[in-house]
């Protein structure tokens, strides 16, 4: 597995991806499809398709968190990726919305009626997901605002492991990494990209690249370091791009003297 199930219940509550949840629900509510505004009262559809929108988008957020990140279907485009993990994750769906039925609404269940509501699972799911999973979740490029300075390439003389998961327009002369809840954002010479991996796993890939730790939630590269400046009392690291980023007291001593040793 990519990531611990702790961080995968990070990632599955997201507020924007629960708003969506939650949206479907009601609008299923409301709307009654498949038989179920005439079969049930509002409170019992209510509850219904909660646990039929919830049980499916666990196995759904899982499988496509793994489709999409996967070292196997990085050339895949996302769409693919996308539906691939929705026809993995519609077969615990499909078996998810029998026992929902058994509990709430039993009726006769067939091999065939298995088929039919996995094709409906598996539907719904990639419609689902590309409205939660095309718009930056996951390796999403963002050319670098104009307002920042366009910062000189410093091209590193061995590929790492971390380079391979950095599309070919995001490059791999990577200015910074900034945790973002369950993602690092990447910033580079030329844009940002937001991966899913942990901070520290991508601190792991970067072994060999001239850079360090300048805060928890912080690493940069070390040949787009331009300075130190205190600003408020406090240590922040002046990039060649413009930005400056915070600099804790745990990392401030050694990235100085780093500073320093370059001259």
């Amino acid at each position: 597995m990519y990531f611990t199930m702790r961080e995968m219940v990070s990632g599955f509550a997201n507020q924007r991806r629960l708003a969506v949840l939650a949206t479907v629900v009601v609008i299923l509510t409301m709307l009654g499809p498949f038989g179920t505004y005439e079969a049930m009262p509002p409170g019992r559809r209510s509850l219904f398709w909660s646990l039929i929108v919830l049980g499916i988008s666990v196995p759904m957020h899982i499988a496509m968190c793994q489709c999409l990140v996967a070292d196997m279907f990085r050339d895949w485009p996302r769409p693919r990726c996308i539906a691939l993990g929705s026809a993995i994750a519609a077969v615990p769906g499909a078996f998810i919305v029998f026992l929902v039925c058994a509990l709430l609404w039993p009726r006769h269940m067939t091999l065939e009626a298995y088929a039919l509501t996995y094709v409906q699972v598996a539907v719904m799911g990639s419609a689902i997901g590309l409205v939660q999973y095309m718009q930056g979740s996951f390796d999403t490029v963002t050319p670098r605002p104009d307002s920042r300075r366009t910062p000189a390439e410093h091209h590193p003389s061995e590929p790492v492991a971390f380079h391979r998961r950095l599309t070919p327009d995001t490059g791999t002369d990577i200015l910074s990494l900034t945790m973002q809840d369950h993602y690092v954002q990447v910033s580079t010479t030329r844009g940002v990209q937001m991966v899913l991996i942990r901070l520290s796993d991508a601190i792991a890939e970067l072994e060999g690249v001239d850079g360090m730790q300048v805060h928890r939630s912080h690493w940069i590269a070390l040949p787009h370091a331009v300075r130190m400046e205190r600003k408020d009392g406090k240590d922040r690291v002046i990039l060649s791009d413009g930005r400056d980023l915070p600099v804790s007291r745990t990392y401030a001593k050694a990235l100085r003297k780093r500073l320093e040793a370059r001259g």
